[in-house]
């Protein structure tokens, strides 16, 4: 939520490659775009776990939060589930005209909250491809 309300207005807060498509398909972000957007949000995550690994010497008992319990298709199913709710939130708060915009962040904010603590302990709750493959 910080990172979009801090840079939100010069990036339009695309972290994750599933607001790239969400935006594309509302026509809210050209579609010619969108393949460097997810290439770069895509090697931003790799980079970012290549960082956490050297950082952390690579034991996953550092990261319980992130591990999922579920078995892979449940994580997936629930993965798609929570992402498509919280793409489903984003748009609505961000091109709607009628929705206040600075209270856009605490909406998706609290969708994520409640996708943490719902799928959390199953699928580790990323919403998120790029962080999912980095």
């Amino acid at each position: 939520m910080v990172m979009v309300y801090s840079v939100g207005h010069i990036s339009g807060a695309h972290f994750n490659p599933a607001v790239t498509f969400a935006f594309a398909t509302v026509r809210r972000f050209p579609w010619r775009q969108v393949p460097a957007y997810v290439l770069a949000q895509m090697l931003g995550a790799t980079l970012a776990s290549g960082t956490l690994r050297l950082m952390f010497g690579g034991r996953h008992e550092h990261f319980p939060g992130t591990l999922p319990t579920g078995s892979d298709v449940q994580s997936l199913v629930l993965e798609f589930i929570i992402t498509f709710y919280l793409m489903f939130v984003i748009s609505g708060v961000s091109t709607d005209n009628r929705a206040i915009g600075e209270l856009a962040g605490l909406a998706v904010g609290a969708t994520i909250l409640l996708n943490v603590l719902i799928a959390g302990p199953v699928s580790g709750a990323s919403m998120n491809p790029a962080r999912t493959v980095g």
